[in-house]
């Protein structure tokens, strides 16, 4: 988590950069499928990563093939609480009127009601984790040389396509 931290802080420093350079006129040469397929594609790996806390198991960690792969089996056996949860949060989301979706934006709405729910309804449904107190201690984390080239490959492909 540490180098994947970093890994979107150096990204977000070479959009700066970027920004600072006068680069922003570039992004209009790249052509929009590109893009598209892109966030296309970001969309779809967040869609399998949720599949499975949708339904109250936690995602695999060995990546996105485990998860893809592991579907079936979330989907045969699903805490019925953490999924009658997720549903509701989602059509509250998507169901809400215009006119409320003006006064309170719906995805803090569902938040809400899907917090007050786990609350009151189902106070032993599975939960993602514990939320840690306090803020992180920053440091630089321990890397090979061959990593560090690896995260500046990641960093300047979130900056460049981000």
């Amino acid at each position: 988590p540490a180098l994947a931290f970093t890994v979107v802080i150096m990204g977000g420093g070479m959009q700066i950069l970027f920004g600072l350079l006068g680069f922003g006129h570039y992004i209009a040469l790249v052509p929009y499928p590109v893009i598209s397929g892109f966030m296309s594609g970001i969309g779809c790996i967040i869609l399998i990563l949720q599949v499975g806390p949708l339904v109250g198991f936690e995602a695999k960690p060995e990546g996105i093939y485990a998860n893809l792969v592991a579907i079936p089996e979330f989907l045969s056996n699903p805490f019925p609480q953490a999924t009658i949860l997720g549903l509701l949060t989602i059509a509250i989301m998507y169901l809400t009127p215009v006119r409320m979706s003006q006064l309170i934006p719906p995805q803090l709405l569902a938040l809400c009601a899907g917090t007050l729910g786990a609350y009151f309804f189902f106070p032993h449904a599975p939960v993602i984790g514990t939320v840690p107190e306090g803020f992180p201690s920053l440091m630089i984390p321990d890397m090979e040389s061959s990593v560090f080239l690896l995260m500046i490959e990641g960093a300047v492909v979130l900056a460049l396509l981000g």
